[in-house]
């Protein structure tokens, strides 16, 4: 964040979790039907999630008066009530996850639930997301493009109206593809595996200007906070590694202008020109999610003891996900909003207000 300033505390099965984020605005109304609409895109869905469904509730403790934000430190609570730590036992380094680091990196670090590394905190997120949403002027959609080796079609070659008639948990455009992707699931569930995905992002209505040269790129402003969600391994924009098979030739694009619109052939750079977004076309960018590294297959790892770490044979217990590009869409999402206005303050653009 460049003005923003967001901090994070908690762990995933303390009774409380927060985010304090300062230079928010005043006067920002507070839209918790939007909050809520956003939420319940983030709970678990159907077989493939988890059975840890949270009721989020959450709670402003400064910053908000009379349901609108006062430009003090805003303090958002969300209440954990749906715990089940006995899944959970010291110094078990469950591969994939991020134990190891924590243990040698976090004083007293609360492996339960994978503590601060949680997914679970991503629910804050989604919360100040939905908060500074309504007051930029840019609309972000979302879809998965591909479950394991199952493709569906590109968000660029969906128009807006397309993206807003998608109503399904996979959140694919074409029927068949979905099928498919929801056997896939089934028999990785069955087999004690799990599948990752391809989430892509359109930003419609686009500011021009947003990012900057070199170190304060739109890409490597954006990029910084998606990362700070858990299960993204790779981002990539326009054509992405697409890129690799064309020419340069269609690669650098054809522009033309219509009563003052200039639109280009095939917005290969995805709407950003030098780091910073041209204007006139959509950002596109896609994200790689990993599969979700909780199976329920016995696996070699090591435990850590007083003395030293030894070799182990995990059984894991406990509820975990077959799939979470679902329900890190609307992180996503929420995220690129955040982004979008901390750009809006730091360059003194008028808020839609």
């Amino acid at each position: 964040m460049k003005t923003l300033k967001i901090n994070i505390s908690g762990n995933s099965h303390d009774q409380y979790i927060y985010l304090i984020a300062s230079n928010i605005p005043n006067g920002l109304l507070i839209d918790h039907d939007l909050i809520k609409t956003n939420l319940s895109k983030r709970k678990p869905h159907n077989f493939f999630n988890t059975n840890r469904i949270e009721e989020d509730i959450y709670d402003f403790l400064s910053g908000v008066e009379n349901n609108i934000t006062t430009g003090e430190e805003l303090i958002i609570r969300v209440s954990n009530n749906n715990v089940s730590s006995k899944d959970y036992q010291y110094g078990i380094i469950r591969p994939g996850h991020a134990d190891y680091v924590g243990y040698e990196t976090i004083k007293e670090y609360d492996y339960r639930g994978g503590g601060p590394f949680s997914g679970r905190l991503t629910v804050l997120f989604v919360i100040l997301g939905s908060i500074l949403q309504p007051y930029v002027f840019e609309q972000v959609y979302g879809k998965i493009s591909q479950i394991g080796n199952i493709t569906d079609t590109k968000i660029i070659d969906l128009t807006t109206q397309q993206l807003q008639e998608i109503n399904n948990e996979l959140y694919f455009y074409n029927p068949e593809k979905f099928d498919k992707a929801l056997n896939l699931l089934k028999k990785a569930k069955i087999n004690n595996d799990s599948v990752g995905g391809l989430v892509e992002i359109k930003i419609t209505n686009p500011s021009l200007g947003l990012g900057g040269l070199y170190f304060d790129s739109f890409e490597s402003n954006l990029c910084q906070n998606l990362f700070a969600i858990g299960g993204i391994k790779g981002i990539n924009f326009g054509l992405g590694f697409d890129f690799v098979t064309k020419s340069g030739n269609y690669c650098a694009d054809s522009l033309s202008i219509h009563e003052n619109k200039i639109s280009s052939l095939h917005n290969c750079q995805g709407g950003i020109n030098g780091g910073i977004t041209n204007g006139y076309e959509d950002i596109i960018f896609n994200c790689i999610i990993k599969p979700p590294a909780s199976t329920f297959t016995p696996r070699k790892t090591i435990i850590k003891t007083d003395t030293a770490y030894q070799n182990y044979t995990l059984n894991l217990t406990g509820r975990h996900d077959v799939f979470i590009a679902n329900r890190i869409l609307p992180v996503i999402i929420a995220m690129t909003y955040i982004t979008i206005f901390d750009e809006y303050i730091t360059k003194g653009l008028d808020l839609n207000i």
